[in-house]
């Protein structure tokens, strides 16, 4: 009977135990969901209260990490003006992980709350924490400055830092990764020209970098854009030496071609690429223009070959589609051939 009694004892400690475990969690998902609609909507202060008590709350049994709950208290914080405790919050997160997943986020959120108290220079100290350290890789810098941006809405002064930075430590290091990065950066704040120049110099540097062969496709991009193919054939047949290209480089340089009008190198490069998974845009573009250009130019069995092979490889893409009806046309008697040299241009 003892033994009997000390089990039912057990099993509805059991029971009482989940229950309330299942109390918490729902408590727990509804101040969660309280608090993600209040910053939905802008509500901070509702927002406020409703992190703060998921962070008061007891660990277990919460499926969802207290982190991810103490940077979201720190955004609200950070917008009700409370910088102090968005601060304080942000630290104990890093304090637990001072070197991991969360800290590109961390770092994030802690220059974010300095540039909403004024203070103009807290991207480049948080650069600097990041890239002081030799062996931050990076990637996790440009992590961090795509972040920022993100965050904050600004896009040319955290990309302005970054350049502060290697103005000040031409010698680090991973300067050439970095700048590679920087050249990227300054893309997409419009600044093409400084970009230009950036990799330009990049690719001047007799040294070379590991990272050549992206800073070979930012250049060579930027010269397409500029429509000068034969700069762009240049810098990718330089860079092509120190390594095997990548499909990128691959598909710039058929690009490259198609854009010159070098039928035959297009089609070699286009040929060896056409296999890669997933297919690039450039070689489908690159053979569909193959194709019209031998239907303009009455070479039916030749632009059979460039439609087996796109059909084979790329039977999905719109521009595969056209050029099949146009070979279709072309082969029917009612349907008199465009007049040779009628190739039509990118839609």
């Amino acid at each position: 009977m003892q033994a009997l009694a000390r089990t039912l004892l057990l099993l509805g400690m059991l029971l009482c135990l989940t229950t309330l475990a299942q109390a918490q969690l729902a408590r727990q998902d509804q101040l969660w969901s309280l608090g993600e609609q209040a910053m939905q909507v802008g509500d901070w202060s509702a927002a406020v209260k409703a992190w703060e008590t998921v962070v008061t709350l007891p660990t277990w049994p919460f499926t969802k990490p207290l982190e991810e709950a103490q940077v979201q208290l720190a955004t609200a914080y950070r917008q009700c003006r409370q910088y102090d405790k968005a601060t304080q919050q942000l630290l104990q997160v890093m304090g637990k992980h001072p070197r991991d997943t969360w800290t590109v986020r961390i770092l994030v959120q802690l220059t974010a709350v300095g540039l909403a108290q004024g203070q103009r220079d807290a991207t480049d100290r948080i650069l600097t924490f990041l890239l002081d350290d030799v062996t931050c890789p990076p990637a996790q810098v440009e992590s961090y400055l795509t972040g920022l941006m993100k965050e904050t809405g600004l896009v040319d002064p955290p990309v302005a830092a970054l350049g502060r930075y290697l103005d000040t430590h031409p010698g680090h290091p991973s300067a050439d990764a970095v700048r590679v990065i920087y050249a990227r950066l300054l893309v997409t704040t419009g600044d093409r020209t400084r970009a230009l120049a950036v990799t330009q110099a990049l690719l001047e540097n007799a040294a070379g970098t590991p990272n050549d062969m992206a800073t070979a496709s930012l250049l060579a991009e930027e010269y397409l854009r500029q429509g000068t193919p034969d700069k762009a054939w240049a810098v990718l047949q330089q860079r092509a030496r120190y390594g095997a290209p990548d499909t990128r480089v691959i598909a710039l340089t058929v690009a490259a071609f198609r854009q010159a009008g070098d039928q035959q190198h297009t089609a070699e490069v286009a040929t060896r690429l056409i296999s890669a998974t997933p297919l690039p845009p450039q070689p489908v573009e690159a053979l569909c223009w193959l194709a019209h250009t031998a239907l303009a130019a009455g070479d039916l069995p030749t632009a059979q070959r460039w439609v087996d092979l796109l059909t084979r490889y790329a039977p999905e893409y719109p521009m595969v589609t056209r050029v099949r009806r146009a070979l279709r046309e072309a082969k029917s008697p009612a349907t008199p051939l465009k007049p040779s040299g009628s190739v039509p241009t990118r839609k």
